[in-house]
């Protein structure tokens, strides 16, 4: 009897070691997930920072007033980012869980492209299901990149949705002039294949 309680306290003991190591292993995940969540999110808020910082700059420098329009619309997109900050950890985990709301689509290129006096952008004025955190975060990123990456003297960049003739099926286009010399990019469809 003696050697069968020994034997049932090792076991006992073998099993709480393992499930100290698997909820360490969970932690170390959900430590990552944030992390990767938090760079995801300072990377955004660093470009909406600076380009805030450069409007301000150019009024001091004489611009116009128009600049500082596009100052506190670069702000606001900041805090909205601020606001989506759980939403963007959950993607990262894998637990987010898509929220499908009725959008204007005219309402949703605007409030996307609002802060970015470069950017242009054209929609149908039509209301349409739509997860738009996603395609914000997704398109967000684009738009920013289009900048940055295309040409030096003015990137003229255009944000266009359509809704095709099924009215079921959206597509976004995000083009920019190409900085000079630079290899064209391939499309992309988002389901990893060339159109």
């Amino acid at each position: 009897a003696f050697y069968v309680l020994v034997i049932l306290r090792v076991l006992k003991y073998v099993k709480l070691v393992h499930d100290v190591q698997r909820h360490a292993q969970e932690l170390s995940s959900q430590k990552a997930s944030q992390e990767h969540s938090d760079s995801v999110l300072n990377h955004v808020l660093k470009n909406i920072m600076v380009d805030s910082f450069n409007s301000v700059d150019l009024f001091f420098d004489g611009v116009g007033t128009e600049v500082l329009v596009e100052a506190r619309d670069l702000m606001f997109r900041g805090m909205w980012w601020c606001r989506m900050r759980e939403a963007i950890l959950n993607v990262m985990r894998g637990t987010y869980t898509p929220a499908f709301t009725e959008v204007n689509l005219q309402e949703f290129a605007r409030d996307l492209c609002k802060g970015r006096s470069k950017v242009s952008w054209t929609a149908p004025n039509v209301t349409v299901r739509l997860e738009s955190l996603l395609c914000n975060i997704i398109l967000d990123n684009a738009i920013t990149n289009a900048i940055r990456h295309g040409c030096p003297n003015g990137p003229q960049v255009e944000v266009e949705v359509k809704l095709l003739d099924d009215n079921e099926t959206l597509q976004f286009f995000v083009r920019n002039r190409a900085k000079r010399g630079r290899e064209p990019l391939q499309k992309w469809t988002g389901d990893g294949r060339a159109p």
